[in-house]
């Protein structure tokens, strides 16, 4: 899962956040390109018209890509753009936004953190369990899962689905995978280098080399 941060986007680019929204675009272009099973828009300050219209010129070039996509928390959102959205812990039950979107093709996920939340949502499409390690995104988290933590999520959590989320580089996929998570989530390992001049080629070519890092890795036995 390729998750956005604009703020870091834009910083990364070195641009003004303002300008960057053609930028953003351009990385969920190639990360749907590039083969990412789900690609995550968490901008939680960007107003609906902005969401919106960045899903809409997603869409539009890529319109069977629109169940790969998730917005945050807002399922009466997703509804009206019909691609999935992404549920923090406390807010709208599993059922609840399923009612909301009305299309079983759209996906439903939630952020879990622990083994119980684990259990109560294995009606997920997927679960994203973290933190597992320190992350720039979250500096102030006292106590990161750690691999000992996923595998326990991963046990409740069943056959629903589980990315790890936090601090992860492809180095960290052999150990995920004995977790028991089925691949992972990311914000750092998709931003662009300073000198890239295209966004939707480098997120392409990034997200090839992370996809042949997943398939050399043996599955757990």
């Amino acid at each position: 899962m390729v998750i956005t941060d604009r703020r870091r986007l834009a910083e990364a680019l070195a641009v003004p956040v303002g300008e960057v929204l053609p930028h953003l675009v351009a990385q969920l272009e190639g990360a749907l390109r590039g083969g990412a099973d789900l690609v995550y828009l968490r901008e939680p300050d960007l107003d609906v018209r902005h969401i919106m219209g960045v899903v809409h010129q997603v869409t539009r070039r890529l319109p069977h890509c629109r169940h790969r996509i998730v917005v945050r928390d807002r399922a009466d959102v997703a509804a009206a753009l019909d691609v999935g959205v992404h549920l923090p812990e406390q807010g709208l039950t599993i059922d609840q936004a399923r009612h909301v979107l009305r299309n079983p093709l759209a996906p439903v996920g939630r952020a879990v953190h622990t083994p119980d939340e684990a259990a109560a949502s294995r009606d997920a499409t997927y679960l994203v369990a973290g933190t597992v390690k320190a992350t720039h995104s979250k500096p102030g988290l006292v106590q990161p899962l750690g691999w000992d933590g996923l595998r326990a999520i991963c046990e409740a959590a069943a056959s629903t689905p589980v990315l790890a989320v936090g601090g992860l580089g492809t180095e960290d996929l052999p150990v995920l995978k004995r977790s028991g998570a089925r691949g992972l989530a990311a914000i750092g390992l998709f931003i662009p280098t300073r000198n890239c001049t295209n966004v939707t080629s480098w997120t392409i070519e990034r997200l090839t080399c992370v996809r042949n890092c997943v398939d050399s890795v043996e599955q757990p036995t």
